[in-house]
């Protein structure tokens, strides 16, 4: 177990914790401090498997595991506290998480090959990351247009995340059918 994995599994720790902010105790700034630890540690365990080497097969797999359930319990908390436009985004995540994962099982399987995240992907989590943390920390501040024109933004870029991962898993099937 490396430093990055550490870090990984320190995010996957957090969203009990983020939860029970939200739910149970209605602290929505405790809450977004917890995602802007979350998202550090996810640039930093990220930064430092790259800088010095230490990806390995285990940090491929656990840190979109990180990352879909940070997002998708964020999401669903949003949405268990009445902000209706999240029952939107928590569909789609769940749907293109779902789809997302077979399609990587399926490379694994067929070319033992584990599909790391990319670029429009790591985007569509910081885009994700910066709108969930303003609308936590200004939840009751925001009003109710702004919360949905900037969670309307988080589902086209996941949207379109979404539609690139797909290419890139028919572009690496098609390499092996060739």
């Amino acid at each position: 177990m490396n430093i990055p994995n550490i870090l990984t599994l320190i995010r996957i720790l957090l969203i009990p914790v983020f939860t029970y902010e939200v739910i149970f105790e209605d602290n929505f700034f405790a809450a977004g401090l917890i995602l802007v630890v979350s998202g550090l540690t996810d640039c930093l365990d990220g930064y430092i498997a790259r800088k010095f080497n230490m990806i390995t097969t285990a940090g491929k797999v656990l840190d979109p595991i990180a990352d879909k359930l940070t997002q998708i319990m964020t999401v669903l908390c949003l949405a268990l506290k009445g902000f209706s436009l999240m029952w939107i985004l928590f569909s789609f995540l769940v749907i293109k998480d779902f789809a997302l994962l077979l399609g990587g099982v399926s490379i694994y399987k067929n070319q033992d090959m584990v599909v790391s995240s990319n670029w429009y992907g790591k985007l569509a989590t910081i885009i994700f990351y910066v709108a969930v943390i303003i609308i936590i920390f200004f939840y009751k501040e925001i009003p109710d247009l702004f919360k949905n024109i900037i969670a309307g933004f988080v589902i086209i870029t996941m949207f379109v995340s979404f539609i690139g991962y797909i290419c890139y898993f028919f572009s690496i099937r098609n390499k092996k059918i060739q």
